[in-house]
């Protein structure tokens, strides 16, 4: 009954539960990494408004691409800039990443990558918040670009460069 409701279909399993005066039927929804409509169009997102109660409100598409990053189906930091040419990068910061790698005792054979393998070289964490920062265990939503911070120097192998972003900020 819900999957021939649901777009794309989605199948749940359902339990009956017996209480003391009736019985319920307790459905067991699957997390989806998509968005799930109606067969209506209708679609919805939970949230928790500030009494503490969850509440359904519509889900606009200008969300979905902020819902597939927070579940690691989507790497922002992966997508191309359409517009965007290696002209439109700033060549002192190419030079300042150059200097990070040699000041930090990052790895010397990066040093000699030409300007286009050096963009991009950088990317965030995921689940890192400001509470957290000194503690969360990371996941690199690129290790390609988490391997590179690594080689450059800025992350220690614990996978953080706190520290040392710290000791730079303070030469």
């Amino acid at each position: 009954m819900i999957a021939n409701r649901t777009i794309p279909p989605i199948s749940v399993r359902v339990e009956p539960i017996d209480t003391e005066d009736v019985r319920v039927a307790k459905i067991s929804v699957p997390r989806s990494v998509r968005p799930v409509s109606t067969a209506n169009g209708v679609l919805q997102r939970r949230r928790i408004m500030a009494d503490g109660k969850p509440q359904c409100v519509p889900f606009y598409p200008h969300e979905f691409m902020q819902r597939e990053a927070t579940l690691g189906v989507l790497d922002n930091t992966a997508l191309s800039l359409m517009e965007t040419t290696p002209d439109d990068f700033d060549p002192f910061e190419r030079g300042r990443l150059r200097q990070m790698i040699t000041r930090y005792g990052g790895d010397g054979t990066l040093s000699g990558l030409d300007d286009r393998e050096l963009e991009g070289a950088l990317g965030f964490v995921e689940g890192v918040t400001i509470q957290n920062l000194l503690v969360v265990e990371p996941k690199p939503r690129n290790p390609l670009r988490a391997d590179a911070v690594k080689r450059i120097g800025l992350a220690e192998r614990t996978g953080r460069g706190v520290d040392l972003i710290y000791q730079g900020i303070l030469r």
